[in-house]
């Protein structure tokens, strides 16, 4: 169940679940590039941030790959 979500300074979005056993987790959403401008990523990330506010309190299924740096990143959420 998607808990909370928010952007941050690094041009991605934070999207904080618990699972049906209630653990927390942590997954993100990375926008950032060296090839998009700042305002692009900005833009990019708010809309993303948007359709993941409307599934707040929501049972949902995040489909993610651990990145080079650990982080869970999302490919999908599917309803």
């Amino acid at each position: 169940m998607i808990k909370e979500c928010a952007v941050n300074d690094l041009g991605q979005v934070l999207v904080f679940v618990t699972d049906k056993d209630n653990r927390e987790w942590l997954f993100i959403r990375d926008f950032y590039s060296r090839e998009k401008s700042g305002k692009l990523v900005s833009l990019e990330s708010s809309r993303y941030l948007n359709k993941v506010k409307r599934l707040r309190n929501r049972r949902v299924t995040i489909v993610y790959f651990e990145n080079y740096a650990g982080n869970r990143e999302i490919e999908k959420i599917i309803e």
